[in-house]
């Protein structure tokens, strides 16, 4: 059962490493093979239009060092004007950890010398990788103004830690987290923090001190925590808001919609679909859908037309489990990307985590 009663006091009680578990310590205690972090404190204006989330396309960077194997590079984002891609981020970081493990078992299925991969599974096994989600907004008047609202470290199913400010940018990580805890400005041992700034810079540190740790929950593994949040129980982590909702736009437009429950929202789209093959997407905002096909992939959508579809690469997913659509507007049949006037992100009109339905036309 998770451990709620794990308090101030309880953990001041008892010496620094009796509050973690085993796991817990292991993760803690591993050697730091990358960070990856994602801030409001690092520079946005450097993009063209630092409010539009096409300029901050981390994810190609990123899934081309895991599919690569590059698993030890470091890479650094700014969610200065979109804090809602640090959401997205982490889970991004989390899921192309399992990817890359699938990878390497792949390449020794297929007749490779684990020897030749030996150095990869290594360091996903015995090393962990720290994420960093920065958007700690000081917006309270007066007496309530803090220096920011506590930090959150979070492990997750396969071993990674995710340091985050505030909860919300959790949310997509909800079900792969099985400990969290709250890092505590007050009497933190590596700097002052009722007064000192900039300090994402320094909170991942704070693996170092478990005796400074508040535990919030603890799950013993993945399937409880699971159960936990199905019947509700487990709350402390935010749900997204929408069943369908914008989280992702790359340099070309294309976007990633996230759905709560992918295979009711596939469902949806089975329901919506007219003899032509299209549906409609609508943004929370507007009344009139815009005109989307539904295909397989890419190269089945047609020239300069809009087209949504589930991503074979981000693998099968089960009822109850979100995932992603891919809505994109593929390039003409002839002619190069100069001669679209309108990308997906632009047609559908939504921001970062506005709702998206899907609707008969």
């Amino acid at each position: 059962m998770p451990r709620r009663d794990a308090g101030f006091l309880y953990l001041f009680t008892f010496s620094p490493m009796a509050i973690l578990t085993p796991f817990e310590e292991n993760i803690l205690s591993r050697e730091v093979s990358a960070v990856h972090a994602f801030s409001d404190t690092f520079d946005a204006n450097a993009a063209r239009d630092a409010s539009d989330p096409r300029t901050a396309d981390f994810d190609a960077e990123v899934t081309t060092d895991f599919r690569s194997l590059r698993l030890t590079n470091d890479t650094k984002h700014s969610i200065a004007r979109n804090p809602d891609l640090g959401a997205y981020a982490a889970e991004t970081i989390i899921r192309l950890q399992d990817h890359a493990a699938g990878l390497i078992e792949r390449i020794e299925q297929n007749g490779v010398p684990a020897s030749a991969v030996r150095k990869y599974r290594e360091q996903l096994q015995e090393q962990t990788r720290q994420v960093v989600v920065n958007c700690a907004r000081r917006n309270k008047p007066g007496e309530q103004r803090t220096n920011g609202s506590d930090f959150l470290l979070g492990i997750t199913h396969n071993g990674i830690e995710i340091y985050s400010t505030p909860a919300e940018l959790l949310r997509f990580c909800r079900r792969d987290i099985l400990s969290l805890f709250r890092i505590p400005n007050k009497s933190h041992p590596l700097f002052d923090g009722q007064r000192e700034q900039f300090r994402s810079s320094i909170i991942a540190l704070s693996r170092y001190f478990p005796e400074h740790l508040e535990l919030l929950y603890r799950y013993s593994s993945r399937e409880e925590l699971l159960a936990a949040l199905e019947n509700g129980s487990e709350t402390t982590i935010p749900d997204q808001k929408h069943p369908l909702q914008l989280a992702f736009a790359d340099r070309y437009g294309n976007v990633r919609a996230r759905a709560r429950d992918i295979a009711h929202t596939r469902g949806q789209m089975e329901e919506c679909l007219n003899g032509s093959g299209v549906v409609g997407i609508r943004n929370g905002h507007e009344s009139t859908p815009i005109i989307a096909h539904v295909t397989k992939c890419l190269d089945e959508v047609p020239g300069d037309q809009i087209g949504i579809y589930h991503n074979v690469a981000d693998g099968k997913t089960r009822t109850g489990e979100p995932g992603y659509l891919e809505i994109v507007r593929k390039f003409p049949d002839e002619g190069g990307e100069e001669e679209v006037t309108q990308d997906a992100y632009e047609t559908i009109g939504a921001k970062l985590g506005h709702q998206l339905e899907i609707v008969a036309v």
